[in-house]
């Protein structure tokens, strides 16, 4: 980190040129990495871990204060710029690392949220400073709900450091693997809600005639945004009404329970039935079927995730160690050969994974 800072245009002494998983599917790959890791690249992920920690705990207390104020917001300018000098030193790490190989960058849904949870973060810093220096101690309410997102985007970030771990590599490796594997199936599920809050709305907001209204003097005046409509609780807005239509599918009817309780409307109600077995009786079903069958079929490859996690660790490290003079020398970390042992059972399985049983593979 101190190199990239000093000299960002310096270029890494070694390249990663084996980035798929597949490559890493061997017990003498996996021994390598693990030695690796082992050695030196736990130190660089662990530094890296106290910079993530450290911008982390400053969000937690800024905002903490925010909720549960213990100090004026006033006394929060200084942490906050020292907040925001950590998320930029952070975006500048990010930014060097993809213009050092911007396809393997981009090739990795951990470097879009590494980005943006330094990027929202800072700009809800400045969205608070904002409405610090513009509204304090005036009854406008100020906004920093980009800062609100940032918090919970940082919280993923701390998690997706965390893959260097298995148990939360292989979770996380499941949920993106399920999230694009499914991702038409998602389009699907995001039409038909917009298709049945159409139809919803039109139901219950739709007018069907001019209104009328008699005023307070008699006369007669015809004002379309004043009709009556079937129910009052449905909203209007129609990103709320969406949102209304995704919970009535979660099981929550509060916006059209009142209706249907009182209003007898028979033909609301087999249009509400139909819905909710479009929608939570076969998709929500069809969703878990998918996701059982996809988690089934990626199985395995978490471990790959987690030792292509180390390798890219493993190949930081390494390149810092040249940067740093005189650091492989002093330290006894990089021997000429390795050497590894195996197991039979370990050995037969690799050779009947890659049809190589009865030739060597013991």
């Amino acid at each position: 980190m101190v190199v990239d800072i000093v000299n960002p245009l310096h270029k890494p002494t070694l390249r990663l040129n084996f980035r798929s998983r597949r490559y890493h599917d061997s017990p003498a790959i996996a021994a390598l990495i693990t030695y690796k890791w082992d050695s030196v690249a736990w130190m660089a992920w662990t530094i890296r871990m106290a910079f993530q920690s450290l911008f982390l705990t400053s969000i937690i207390l800024i905002t903490g204060n925010q909720i549960y104020p213990v100090i004026k917001i006033w006394y929060l300018i200084a942490p906050i710029l020292l907040a925001m000098a950590l998320g930029a030193l952070g975006l500048y790490l990010e930014l060097l690392e993809f213009f050092e190989d911007y396809k393997l960058y981009i090739s990795s849904p951990y470097n879009i949220v590494d980005v943006i949870g330094y990027l929202l973060p800072i700009l809800g810093f400045i969205q608070l400073l904002d409405s610090i220096i513009k509204y304090d101690n005036t009854n406008v309410i100020g906004d920093s709900r980009l800062l609100s997102i940032g918090v919970s985007i940082t919280y993923f970030q701390i998690i997706y450091e965390l893959r260097v771990f298995r148990d939360v590599c292989n979770i996380t490796t499941n949920i993106w693997t399920i999230a694009w594997e499914l991702r038409f199936f998602s389009v699907i599920v995001v039409f038909i809600i917009t298709s049945w809050t159409h139809t919803i709305l039109h139901m219950l907001r739709g007018r069907s005639n001019d209104c009328f209204i008699v005023g307070d003097n008699g006369d007669t005046i015809s004002d379309r945004w004043e009709c009556p409509t079937r129910s009052a609780e449905f909203p209007y807005n129609p990103f709320a009404a969406y949102i209304a239509t995704f919970f009535i599918m979660s099981g929550n009817f509060d916006p059209v329970s009142e209706y249907m309780r009182s209003s007898g409307d028979l033909t609301f109600l087999c249009m509400m039935g139909i819905y909710y077995a479009i929608l939570v009786i076969l998709l929500l079903n069809l969703l878990i079927a998918f996701m059982n069958v996809t988690t089934t079929r990626v199985e395995g490859e978490g471990t790959l995730a987690w030792l292509n996690n180390h390798y890219l660790h493993v190949g930081k490290a390494e390149n810092l160690s040249f940067a740093a003079p005189g650091f492989r020398q002093r330290f006894d970390l990089f021997p000429q050969y390795l050497y590894y042992t195996v197991s039979q059972k370990r050995a037969e399985e690799f050779g009947e994974s890659k049809d190589l049983q009865g030739k060597g593979a013991g």
